[in-house]
């Protein structure tokens, strides 16, 4: 199982002279055993994101307890639906969605919509990479605006010099 935290499950198959569907069933047995012992009773502060789950248009939105830095939940897409799964989640594991205090997550509408749905204690933050893409995004588009109307802006303004360097002076 260490194996698995730094290899690929295919390598650690071959590493280990198994099938790495023998490999995957003792990971989801262990998972699932873990799943079914955890305990939400104390998470008050929560990240939420997504990744793409295959390549493709299929999405995990991942819940993790930023106090603990653990894995909370892993559900199925990218909507307001998941967080009401991860609020179904945190019931069935000893916690109440009004104790979660605060949540971290990109600008998704969707996500904020949830939250604001199943988490209605929690005080939205938006993580810091995400408004500094969005604010990065607004200053080029102001670039670009003005540079169409500002002749200074156009072209390479570099000064231009006229004589060449004189290497032996």
């Amino acid at each position: 199982m260490t194996l698995a935290r730094q290899m690929p499950v295919k390598a650690v198959a071959a590493l280990c002279g198994e099938h790495d569907t023998r490999i995957w069933r003792v990971l989801h047995y262990y998972v699932a055993q873990a799943r079914a012992e955890m305990d939400c009773s104390q998470v008050k502060r929560v990240g939420l994101d997504e990744t793409a789950a295959r390549r493709g248009p299929d999405y995990l939105a991942l819940f993790v307890d930023l106090e603990e830095k653990r894995l909370l939940c892993a559900t199925a897409g990218k909507d307001a639906a998941t967080v009401a799964a991860f609020a179904a989640d945190v019931v069935a594991h000893g916690g109440a969605p009004r104790q979660i205090k605060s949540v971290s997550c990109d600008m998704s509408p969707a996500f904020t919509k949830g939250v604001r749905a199943e988490l209605p204690a929690a005080e939205i933050t938006y993580d810091r990479f995400h408004l500094v893409k969005v604010l990065n995004e607004a200053v080029d588009a102001v670039r670009r605006e003005e540079s169409k109307s500002v002749q200074e802006l156009k072209g390479d303004t570099r000064p231009v010099v006229d004589e060449p360097c004189d290497a032996q002076s």
